[in-house]
């Protein structure tokens, strides 16, 4: 009977044999990457003198990575989701017009219009108090041209705005001071080429 036993323990095929590979414990000699695999010898072609000798088992534990099997394992791309550029407003750069606004609600107001490329549109006259929160939720066409969104204190002249992209964007602004002479400004940049059709709102 031992004799038997002993033959059944040799003719195990390990093709039948799913077997998981850990790293090392902390204390030994870690891999970089401190991950772990299944290997499925099913899936691969196996010598099984190799398998059982210690050089290959070693061989195994330093080779068998993540990166092996074809997964892109990067780090997030920071600037894959740019936030819009902050930049100050000086309307003495801009051939600037004053717009139309209309209510919408208490603390909120729409607007729309054109700006040919060089050209700022003026919608509204705000009192805000400094550290209020500014939203200018704006989509515009061609959407392959930046514009600038901000607002601006009409008795200095300039104020906070951004660069936003891809044909629509919400620029987020902190109003500096007090003023009663505050403005919403919609900017199509000189080095644009097509004159911009837009329309948004602000809210505060």
């Amino acid at each position: 009977m031992a004799a038997e036993q002993a033959d059944e323990s040799q003719t195990t095929d390990f093709d039948d044999i799913e077997i998981e590979i850990v790293e090392p414990d902390v204390d030994s000699s870690e891999t970089e990457s401190g991950e772990t695999t299944t290997i499925d010898l099913d899936e691969w072609n196996v010598d099984s003198d190799d398998a059982h000798s210690s050089d290959a088992s070693t061989n195994e534990s330093q080779t068998v990575s993540i990166g092996e099997f074809d997964l892109d394992l990067v780090e997030a791309d920071e600037d894959s989701s740019e936030p819009a550029e902050p930049t100050t407003i000086d309307l003495d750069e801009w051939d600037t017009a004053e717009k139309p606004i209309e209510a919408i609600g208490p603390d909120s107001f729409s607007f729309s219009d054109e700006a040919e490329p060089d050209e700022a549109n003026l919608h509204g006259s705000f009192t805000w108090s400094e550290g209020e929160s500014v939203e200018i939720p704006i989509q515009w066409t061609p959407a392959d041209q930046d514009i600038v969104v901000g607002i601006v204190d009409l008795d200095r002249g300039e104020g906070p705005g951004e660069v936003v992209s891809n044909g629509a964007d919400t620029a987020e602004l902190t109003v500096p001071e007090d003023s009663d002479e505050w403005t919403v400004m919609i900017g199509n940049p000189a080095e644009n080429t097509d004159t911009v059709f837009y329309s948004g709102s602000v809210e505060a």
